[in-house]
């Protein structure tokens, strides 16, 4: 082997942005052929860029070579691989499709493409981890997991653990130059529901009014992009129902709560109640309910109080709440389970330090 065929083996490909062809030592490639002088890996890559892209082209050498790579995955690598075909399919199109990639420098979309650019990675390719996430991007871990909790941040669960493919390095970049406000506005179009179909209407109408004062055809195209805000506004709302209504379908029946032993304390009794005494002697709650368009759980102070935060998991609201009664000085979360009818009642003991002081005086 040459030193020139030497070097060529250690290169990788990285996929092109319109996926026709790929990237290799700086030369763009057309297609998705069968090259004997790149590494194993290398050219089941290719393998399957073709068999995704361009499967019309997919060689009987390709072939082999995937039925080889599928025969050695593991569990955990087919779970990878599904979420790698997902990205391709949906997310990265969409992410290309939609212009995000002109938001981006030069030197961003190259690490789009190829991570192992990025020197603190050592070669890293994707998928990425949190902690890698950060590294590429620049956003932290927190900014990453807010964004990906409003639903901005396409992420994959391969063995309980979140990775990161392309297009989410994409939306991160952008992201992170993004206004406070415009995150605000994007998180609301993400849930749906009304206040999406209100912001989208709201948009749609001073779309066209700036689209008056466009000459054509830029004004015309304005203004039908306007109208397709304001007439499909309604589509958000339809669908958040559809989405609430199929999840709450498939969810399994809460058990019945138990019935509560404790008793009421007398008046005028230090006694503490469950979990602890909060102010003036009573306890804390909260409540964890279903959010009303189906997307995601409320925390609130009362069962019909408005809620203070809101969480994608119930478990998350969980922790939330229970973080919440613990620092008042303890006392109950109530979860319920379905449109208020189940309710489940958990008691939380006050957290270190944050008793009230008439509940340290009666012990």
């Amino acid at each position: 082997m040459t030193p020139t065929e030497d070097a060529l083996e250690q290169q990788e490909p990285t996929l092109r942005a319109d996926r026709r062809g790929y990237i290799l030592a700086g030369d763009s490639v057309d297609g998705f052929a069968d090259r004997r002088d790149l590494s194993s890996e290398a050219r089941r890559k290719l393998a399957r860029w073709a068999r995704r892209f361009s499967a019309d082209d997919l060689s009987d050498a390709q072939v082999r070579l995937l039925e080889v790579a599928d025969r050695e995955l593991a569990s955990g690598e087919r779970e990878l691989l599904r979420a790698a075909i997902l990205d391709a399919e949906r997310d990265t199109e969409t992410t290309y499709a939609l212009g995000l990639y002109q938001e981006l420098s030069d030197e961003q979309l190259q690490l789009v493409r190829n991570p192992s650019r990025n020197p603190q990675l050592g070669g890293r390719d994707y998928p990425l981890s949190m902690k890698e996430m950060e590294v590429l991007t620049g956003a932290t871990q927190r900014q990453l997991r807010y964004w990906d909790q409003l639903g901005l941040l396409p992420t994959h669960r391969i063995n309980n653990r979140r990775v990161f493919l392309a297009s989410a390095v994409a939306r991160a970049f952008a992201l992170k130059e993004a206004k406070q406000y415009e995150v605000t506005a994007l998180a609301v179009i993400a849930r749906g529901g009304p206040e999406a179909a209100r912001l989208t209407r709201m948009l749609g109408a001073v779309l066209g009014s700036v689209a008056r004062g466009v000459p054509e055809p830029e004004g015309h195209e304005l203004s039908r992009a306007a109208d397709l805000l304001v007439t499909g506004s309604g589509l958000l709302v339809r669908g958040v129902r559809e989405a609430g209504a199929r999840l709450m379908s498939e969810a399994p029946a809460a058990p019945k709560p138990k019935a509560s032993t404790q008793r009421r304390n007398p008046k005028g009794s230090r006694a503490a109640a469950v979990g602890g005494s909060g102010n003036r002697g009573r306890s804390a709650a909260r409540y964890v309910v279903p959010r009303q368009d189906g997307q995601g759980w409320a925390v609130t102070t009362s069962p019909k109080a408005r809620s203070s935060s809101t969480y994608r998991r119930k478990d998350e609201a969980v922790k939330a709440a229970s973080a919440a009664v613990a620092n008042q000085g303890g006392g109950k979360v109530v979860i319920s389970e379905k449109a208020g009818k189940r309710t489940v009642e958990k008691p939380v003991s006050p957290a270190i330090g944050r008793q009230s002081r008439r509940t340290r005086a009666s012990s």
